[in-house]
Formats: structure tokens, C-alpha cells, sequence
């Protein structure tokens, strides 16, 4: 395998599972009720608002603080914007301490001219992969392999990252962090397709 790009970093987010449609939101007192019928949703567990269009600073990555019915979850978020339509809310979790290596693999092309030596040529596409570690609340789910394909996000900071579609390929066991009741799995990763870079740049 050549080497490639191998960058790390502090910090990031998985995406996972399929999108929940946002119908509705309200601010009250520091709180925002959000419709979003048949939600299934937990309170701490932290999910990733989009495209809502009106109230469009809860467009980020909030924890649910109550969940009031089967059909409403609240947020902590003190806003003079109207809701107008749309959104989705997705589950996230954040991730620390990644490491990412993209690789181009080689393939044989030894033949009865090469001689001695097994001769090398790269196979004309990329592939990455890398670890995390999760964490989460006790009692709060997660991923696993068995949730398919992901999409992570890397940051470098807030403006470089990498992203794009990953499977986890191996995860150890959770171990409680001291002083608190947060857990940390250390988890493998392979990315499957093309990824975005980001520079920075506007």
C-alpha cells in the first residue's frame, strides 16, 4: 500500500440511521418544542438538525432535554426566529481523538521480464481508514458495525475536516471515564467511496 494523506485530530461526529422529518417548532423561556411526529427519540441523545427554513439557527447539533409526547422533543436554544417549514433531525454522536490514513493500493505486475524483484504498480484508486473513539452517556446509544454505513466527519477545526461514508470494522469494549458517568469506545473504521475535503477556504 503507498502512503498517503494521514492527518488526526481532536474532535468530530458520526451521522447515523435514517432522517426524521421535522414539521414544527416553537420557542419558549430558552427551549425550543420541535414536531416532529414519531420521533422515537431519547432524552441526552444528541442529534443533528437541518434545512430548516425560518428558525434557522437550530440548524446544529443539539441533546435533546425532554422528550413531552411521542410527537415533540425539546432543545435548549434561545432564538427570536419563526419557523416556516421543513428539516430533518438525524442521531449524531460526537467523536474524539481520530486518526485518518488514505492509502492507494498496488498490484502485482511481476512478470518473466522483472527479474528477481516482484514489481509494483498502483491500482488507480484510493481507499481510506482510521479510529475514533466515541463518547457517550451511560445508558445513551451508539453506532456499531451492525448500523451500516455512517457519515463522519473529521475536524481538524471548525473550518478543515474530512468527510464522507465509513463502515466501523471493529470496536472494543466501553470503559467508563473517570469522575463522570461518560463512556469512551475505541472504534475502527474503513471509508467506502470518495470523501469531501475541506480546506478552509471559502
Amino acid at each position: 500500500m503507498g502512503k498517503g494523506d494521514a492527518i488526526n485530530g481532536k474532535y468530530g461526529k458520526i451521522l447515523y440511521g435514517a432522517g426524521i422529518a421535522i414539521t414544527g417548532a416553537a420557542h419558549a423561556a430558552g427551549v425550543v418544542t420541535i414536531t416532529a411526529v414519531g420521533h422515537g427519540l431519547s432524552v441526552g441523545q444528541y442529534h443533528d438538525i437541518s434545512g430548516v427554513v425560518g428558525m434557522t439557527d437550530i440548524n446544529d447539533k443539539f441533546r435533546i432535554i425532554s422528550v413531552p409526547t411521542d410527537d415533540t422533543f425539546t432543545i435548549s436554544k434561545t432564538t427570536s426566529q419563526t419557523y416556516t417549514s421543513g428539516g430533518t433531525i438525524k442521531k449524531t454522536v460526537p467523536i474524539v481523538d481520530w486518526s485518518w490514513s488514505e492509502s492507494s493500493p498496488t498490484k502485482d505486475g511481476t512478470d518473466n521480464m522483472s527479474g528477481d524483484w516482484a514489481e509494483k504498480v498502483q491500482d488507480g484508486w484510493k481507499e481510506g481508514s482510521g479510529s475514533f473513539a466515541i463518547h457517550v452517556r451511560a445508558g445513551v446509544p451508539f453506532p456499531t458495525a451492525d448500523d451500516g454505513e455512517l457519515l463522519l466527519r473529521l475536524n481538524v477545526n471548525d473550518d478543515i475536516y474530512r468527510e464522507g461514508n465509513a463502515f466501523i470494522t471493529n470496536q472494543s469494549e466501553a470503559v467508563t471515564v473517570r469522575g463522570g458517568d461518560t463512556v469512551r469506545i475505541p472504534t475502527d473504521f474503513e471509508s467506502t467511496g470518495e470523501w469531501t475535503r475541506s480546506d478552509g477556504t471559502a
